[in-house]
């Protein structure tokens, strides 16, 4: 059993006799059987349907998979067997890789889970639990994306930086390196800040004694090896960033674009296709429980000239222009856009957007649970690992962004990237006896 503190209190506790996670989870897939084969809310989820239906195939191949161009063949089915298993006992391919995704974030959130009750002597604090059930977040941790790994590994790689604080180097060792071989798999662009951050905390907390040097060893060592693993992963994110600069050279744009991200599509072109996606949805499934909440709302499969789906919205709002480099205004601006939009109250372009809006006072809260922590933390001067590594990675990402994102739509399911690291730092806060601790 894994022990930390100068107590030896356990680290990790039994899931099984958590009643929250039975909570979240059975949430999860409930939502995941509602929603049935409606795919509207994220039209990609189909194609990811149809990827995994490929994976087992012979002669299976990476190669041209939006999505997944940077992954290995074995890595897919790898994280896949699980939903594998499932359609092998009946279970449809799309609940499959459904339950899989409430898996892989319900194993993110125990992870978090085992850093808050350590923290708090098995008292786990209310306050990030409210946050997990943000409807945006919630939605995205139950699709059959990739989002559910990515929050998995920035769990695993957070839970790795907290064990070094307390100079756990091999336990660390492992989380960080399965973290980010995940990552690099999943999403190449965020494996790059990924490994910046943790450049970062290497060089501002880890030197020093031979012990520490040691540590530094094993954290550079879990940044390299999955490049090693994957080389042809780094040939093709290397290919990909001299793309971005000879594109950036030849046309005198300061845009650039997530590397092996599909982003290029229109927010009123999204908007549209989740209009006639959901219409769609209603006509082929009209009992399904989604589709009765939705005709309930004012959706119908027919067109209409009333109810909530004919208002005229400013659908200009929906698209947003990226930041550049020589305009720092742009860069404030799309900033602050990235993490405070959609707004309550006021026309944000579409109906979806302007519900999602009502969720907003829930980021800004964590926002501001995230600006406490950084307060308090340089106020004692307690820049261990896991602060260093959450804050730089956040700053990376917040700016990458700006840099970036040309949707609403799109930018608010890739900001949600950000609540497991801020979460993780919400919840392991500053203590008097830090210091003490770290030294057992």
């Amino acid at each position: 059993m894994l022990t930390l503190g100068k107590e030896s209190r356990p680290f990790f506790f039994n899931p099984f006799k958590n009643r929250f996670l039975y909570l979240l989870i059975g949430s999860h897939v409930l939502l995941a059987v509602a929603l049935g084969e409606i795919f509207a809310f994220a039209p990609d989820e189909r194609g990811y349907v149809g990827i995994f239906h490929q994976v087992y195939q012979r002669g299976f191949s990476t190669a041209s998979l939006l999505g997944w161009s940077n992954s290995q063949a074995f890595f897919l089915r790898v994280i896949y067997s699980p939903a594998k298993i499932l359609t092998m006992v009946g279970v449809s391919d799309h609940l499959a890789i459904r339950i899989l995704a409430i898996t892989t974030s319900g194993i993110a959130v125990y992870l978090l889970m085992c850093v808050s009750k350590f923290e708090n002597r098995f008292r786990v604090p209310r306050h990030y639990q409210i946050l997990l059930f943000t409807p945006s977040f919630f939605l995205w941790m139950t699709l059959g994306l990739r989002e559910s790994f990515i929050y998995l590994a920035l769990s695993m790689i957070c839970v790795g930086f907290y064990l070094i604080g307390y100079e756990r180097g091999r336990e660390g060792f492992v989380f960080l390196f399965l973290g980010n071989l995940i990552i690099f798999e999943t999403k190449s662009y965020l494996f790059l800040l990924v490994a910046c951050a943790a450049i970062a905390a290497v060089g501002s907390v880890l030197l020093g004694s031979a012990e520490r040097k040691v540590i530094q060893g094993y954290v550079v060592l879990a940044v390299v090896l999955p490049a090693i693993i994957n080389p042809l992963g780094v040939t093709y994110l290397s290919g990909s960033i001299r793309s971005q600069l000879s594109s950036l050279s030849a046309v005198g744009s300061t845009t650039i674009s997530p590397v092996g991200d599909s982003n290029a599509q229109t927010a009123s072109e999204n908007t549209a296709s989740t209009t006639a996606g959901l219409k769609s949805a209603i006509s082929s499934h009209p009992d399904s429980v989604v589709s009765k909440i939705l005709t309930g709302l004012g959706f119908t499969g027919e067109e209409s000239s009333t109810g909530p789906s004919a208002r005229h919205y400013l659908t200009s709002r929906l698209n947003v222009t990226p930041a550049h480099f020589s305009d720092p205004i742009s860069i404030v601006s799309r900033t602050a856009g990235f993490l405070f939009t959609p707004f309550p109250f006021i026309d944000n372009g579409s109906l979806f957007e302007n519900l999602a809006s009502f969720e907003s006072p829930f980021w800004w809260f964590l926002y501001i649970a995230f600006g406490v922590v950084i307060w308090r933390r340089v106020r004692h001067k307690a820049y261990d690992a896991l602060f260093v590594f959450v804050l730089s990675f956040s700053i990376l990402f917040i700016l990458f962004s700006a840099f970036t994102e040309i949707n609403v739509g799109t930018m608010a399911r890739h900001r949600s990237v950000l609540v497991i690291p801020l979460l993780y730092l919400t919840v392991a806060s500053y203590k008097e006896n830090y210091k003490e601790v770290v030294r057992q």
